[in-house]
């Protein structure tokens, strides 16, 4: 998947989990933006990323170093890297509220779904299964039509992307009026 299809799926799914946990609407922009670096952020070991583009120096030195040494999809694609970051920066900043670490949290589990839909798949259970030479994780192997989940392929392009959009503004509405309900 693409960068702009992470960082929809992303948003969705924090919107949508702070609309239920009935976050105040301040909490919205810096869960969001949460969500969208977790969204990002898994392929910051692509030089070509947009998470590589938004830290040019961090970007380069990772994109190098894991592109290297164990590949594209697997170290910054794992269960392993979703712990570490949720925990890593609630160690450095304990004052991060927990709806701002979980909104980042989900964007990042939401980028390993979504490239676990590709059939290039993800390392999710780094290093174990790369040590163990296990597969990658390539849920399309149950999905019918395969071909159809394929990175910028018809269906991350006509359907997912126009989907989360969709998504996207149906809960901005949702928030709207849950908002103005509760000024009544």
């Amino acid at each position: 998947m693409t960068g702009r299809t992470h960082l929809y799926a992303g948003v969705a799914a924090s919107a949508y989990l702070l609309l239920h946990a009935g976050a105040p609407l301040t909490a919205f922009p810096g869960a969001l933006a949460a969500a969208a670096v977790g969204a990002l952020l898994p392929d910051i070991d692509e030089p070509h990323s947009r998470a590589a583009h938004a830290v040019p120096i961090a970007g380069a030195v990772a994109g190098e170093a894991l592109k290297h040494s164990v590949g594209h999809r697997t170290a910054t694609h794992s269960l392993l890297a979703l712990a570490l970051l949720y925990f890593g920066v609630h160690a450095l900043w304990p004052q991060v509220p927990r709806l701002v670490l979980l909104s980042g949290a989900l964007g990042f589990a939401s980028h390993l779904l979504l490239d676990a839909l590709t059939p290039e798949g993800v390392d999710l259970l780094w290093p174990f299964d790369w040590l163990l030479h296990l597969p990658r994780l390539s849920l399309v192997r149950w999905l019918p039509r395969a071909h159809l989940f394929k990175t910028q392929g018809f269906l991350e392009v006509l359907l997912f992307r126009p989907g989360l959009l969709l998504a996207l503004v149906v809960l901005a509405w949702d928030v709207v009026a849950a908002q103005h309900i509760q000024w009544l």
